[in-house]
């Protein structure tokens, strides 16, 4: 945001930010609901995250999501996402995309949704100059449960 202000090199964002070292396993809390790190598979270190907390139709009822964030398909994220009722995938690549280790195709994202058991799969990350409907016949190949597109200020509710 600061580079978009024209505020050049500022690499302090204390004051917008808390930044806190996490792992496999931190659990931090946030109210009445619990986020857990799942390592991904990434040129860099990255993280997927599950977010666990009470059902606001009956909070008798715990509900989650994961957010695979940058990675590739990985056993750690399958694991964080598994039965989460709702899957978040970034889907940054498509199966013409040779490489590996950085983001998912919809092959790989619809496998880690059917995998893990996920109960809606919501995809993201897409590139502008990919097209929704090659995304969409690419994860309907490994992923036949329900399925959407992120979009701004859209609402899930689980």
């Amino acid at each position: 945001v600061r580079q978009i202000e024209g505020a050049v090199g500022l690499e302090d964002y204390s004051g917008e930010f808390a930044f806190a070292r996490v792992d496999s396993a931190t659990v931090v809390r946030v109210g009445p609901l619990l986020l857990r790190a799942f390592p991904g598979r990434h040129s860099i270190e990255a993280y997927g995250v599950r977010v666990e907390g009470p059902s606001e139709a009956d909070p008798s009822r715990t509900v989650s999501l994961f957010y695979t964030g940058d990675t590739d398909e990985c056993p750690s994220i399958v694991e964080g996402a598994r039965g989460a009722d709702l899957l978040l995938s970034e889907v940054g690549f498509t199966s013409a995309d040779r490489v590996r280790g950085i983001h998912m195709d919809g092959l790989r994202a619809g496998r880690v949704a059917a995998e893990a058991g996920a109960g809606t799969l919501v995809a993201t990350h897409i590139q502008p100059w990919t097209s929704h409907e090659l995304v969409r016949a690419e994860l309907a190949r490994t992923w036949d449960g329900p399925l959407s597109f992120a979009r701004g200020g859209a609402v899930y509710e689980l």
